[in-house]
């Protein structure tokens, strides 16, 4: 059996390479101070084709929407709110439903020179999908997902633990360009756990 499997993660909005090649505003960086709000938000894409031995191809599409909206009670720390929608497209996801993420924490900003570090624990559940057993048996036979896409799609709900850090380079005082990665650890009602690390992670933080 034969499985493609690849992952696009898209950011909602696009800057020009040359903008973030430096920060405008000099020394002054990011509108930052109590009562500050930021937003960010990702759109990523999973596609996975699969080919038994001598049958036909079956490829589906996960894709997920992940808005953020945080708020700085210091000039250090923002409490995080962040949720999660995971759709399954395509034949090899037939009878399978939405599921959803909804996590909580907070994240600790420190400031060097013209751009920032970051870094910060959240707490959330996940609600699986909906899924027949004919689906739920396609899940498991599909080895070429991933540990954090598989508990997605699992049949009991899940406690997930989110580490997200990075460095944020300043575009204008409102707006950053953010490199990161995010680690995440699901343990579901069987005491199963998944570890799933994100490198690469690319997107925008907001500031207003």
């Amino acid at each position: 059996m034969k499985y493609f499997h690849l992952s696009l993660l898209l950011v909602t909005l696009l800057v020009p390479a040359a903008a973030s090649a430096q920060n405008p505003f000099g020394n002054k960086g990011l509108y930052i101070k109590p009562g500050t709000f930021t937003v960010t938000g990702t759109v990523s894409a999973e596609y996975i084709n699969v080919t038994p031995e001598g049958g036909d191809s079956t490829s589906g599409m996960f894709l997920t929407f992940a808005p953020s909206l945080g708020y700085f009670v210091s000039e250090n720390v923002s409490i995080l709110v962040s949720m999660a929608a995971t759709v399954p497209t395509g034949d090899l996801f037939d009878n399978l439903s939405t599921s959803w993420l909804i996590a909580a924490g907070a994240v600790y900003y420190h400031r060097i020179n013209d751009f920032y570090i970051y870094a910060g624990l959240l707490a959330g559940y996940i609600k699986p999908g909906d899924s027949t057993a004919e689906a739920s048996t396609t899940m498991k036979n599909t080895k070429a997902l991933g540990d954090l896409t598989s508990s997605l799609q699992s049949e009991s709900s899940q406690t997930a633990i989110i580490v997200p850090a990075g460095l944020l380079f300043p575009i204008t005082s409102s707006l950053a360009f953010d490199v990161g990665l995010r680690v995440f650890y699901v343990i579901d009602e069987d005491d199963n756990a998944y570890l799933d690390v994100a490198l690469g992670w690319f997107g925008l933080q907001a500031f207003f």
